[in-house]
């Protein structure tokens, strides 16, 4: 028990700043905004601004070769739609990124809808809109889907208006010229559509991701919140989720004179000792395979035999009780604070669970949590009671000091001893 005890008596002393540190806070805003607009991001933007200006420098490289079929015109509204893919840059570096998503789509809409004019229904040049309503999936995030079911709408309507109007080229002798660029824009529809469905797989896929590392987060929550057969029970919604325990050791632990320590130091003296305190309370009770209920100001409770069958759930309590008793006095001396630790311990059987649906807790209720509180309350200073039941399934491991009868509210006159100690220096944990 001793081994026990230096391990887990002096841990760090420090605030809980680094689950609540800035650095942590941004990290975590950061990693919640690439989730939420993870398919809306200013890359995205910038990517997409790319492949369109892809798209047109290959067209005006096809235009080029042909250049004695068309006019000068042609080129230079080429020209100025390329050129006005720097708007969206722009607005991106001024971090306006909604005005830039919408400057790219309307930039490339114009330039798709004037060559199609241009030259023709025959030449595909509509089938951009496609492009531009596939890059709108990319460019507006889940919670901008109605605005995006407009725009995709708006662009289908162009693409058939224009696919069903016969529009007729503009260019004389341009027939191979129209030929060329129907295929151009087959393939460059075809291949844009391709890379915008990998990249939106890709997003989902890193979103599936995501997801899956926050469940497995929750549930890892939730298994050290509570027993592990309740758990599962309450990850299949099964609510609410109680089970009864026929064998379990219950231990309360109060700090004497908590509240007078506030006239000799400050709340973040006080705070930060009861933080070590109970980090410490925590390590033992694990040691001792305690599960820890919870934390009522300076009180503390922790059950025996609930998170898993113990045989012998009542000599482990004892066990941890007199390592959580030296524990405490080592601390206190370590701070210079004079103050003691009262325990009670009561065995027998406890219904737990978790109800109600808000902020879900896991807890014990039953005669016997309602007696080990009412053990601690009559204990004193530097003292561990136990109730009789406890006695009788460790009396013949350990020492104790027989107690008169005490009148327990709610329950009665009933018979309780001081726990001393072990019989003997064997400290094994079997």
């Amino acid at each position: 028990m001793q081994s026990v005890i230096n391990k887990f008596s002096f841990p760090p002393s420090h605030k809980s700043s680094k689950a609540h540190s800035p650095t942590n806070s941004k990290q975590k805003a950061h990693s919640l905004q690439r989730f939420t607009i993870l398919d809306a991001s200013p890359v995205s933007c910038r990517g997409i601004t790319a492949l369109f200006s892809l798209l047109m420098f290959a067209a005006l490289a096809a235009l080029m070769t042909f250049n004695h079929a068309i006019d000068n015109t042609l080129i230079a509204i080429l020209i100025t739609h390329t050129l006005g893919l720097i708007i969206p840059l722009l607005l991106i570096r001024l971090q306006q990124l909604n005005a830039a998503r919408y400057a790219l789509l309307s930039v490339f809409t114009s330039y798709s809808c004037w060559f199609a004019l241009y030259l023709g229904g025959a030449s595909n040049f509509h089938f951009g809109l496609l492009i531009c309503a596939s890059a709108s999936l990319l460019l507006f995030s889940s919670q901008e889907r109605n605005h995006t079911l407009v725009l995709i709408s708006i662009l289908l309507v162009l693409f058939l208006t224009l696919e069903f109007a016969a529009v007729k080229p503009t260019v004389n002798d341009s027939a191979l010229l129209i030929a060329l660029l129907a295929k151009y824009n087959i393939i460059t529809t075809i291949v844009a559509l391709w890379l915008l469905t990998t990249i939106m797989m890709h997003n989902k896929l890193c979103i599936e991701g995501t997801l899956r590392e926050e469940l497995i987060k929750a549930n890892s929550l939730l298994m050290n919140l509570l027993p592990t057969e309740l758990a599962e029970k309450l990850m299949n919604n099964h609510a609410p989720v109680t089970q009864h325990f026929a064998n379990t050791t219950i231990l309360f632990a109060d700090i004497e004179s908590f509240t007078t320590l506030s006239q000799d130091y400050s709340d973040e003296q006080i705070l930060g000792f009861l933080h070590e305190v109970f980090t410490c309370f925590d390590n033992i009770c694990r040691a001792y395979d305690l599960e820890k209920i919870k934390t009522i100001g300076d009180e503390y409770m922790a059950v025996c035999g609930v998170s898993q069958p113990v045989v012998n759930h009542a000599k482990q309590t004892c066990l941890c009780s007199l390592a959580l008793h030296t524990a405490f006095q080592n601390i206190s001396h370590h701070h210079q604070i004079n103050i003691g630790l009262r325990i009670g311990i009561n065995s027998g059987d406890v219904i737990a669970g978790v109800i109600g649906s808000y902020k879900p807790h896991f807890d014990v209720w039953g005669n016997t949590v309602n007696l080990a509180s009412r053990m601690e309350q009559h204990s004193s200073r530097n003292k561990i009671r136990v109730s009789q039941h406890t006695h009788e399934l460790v009396a013949e491991d350990f020492s104790f000091e027989s107690c008169d009868q005490i009148n327990v509210k709610g329950i009665g006159s009933t018979k309780s001893y001081i726990l001393q100690g072990l019989k003997t220096h064997d400290s094994t944990r079997y």
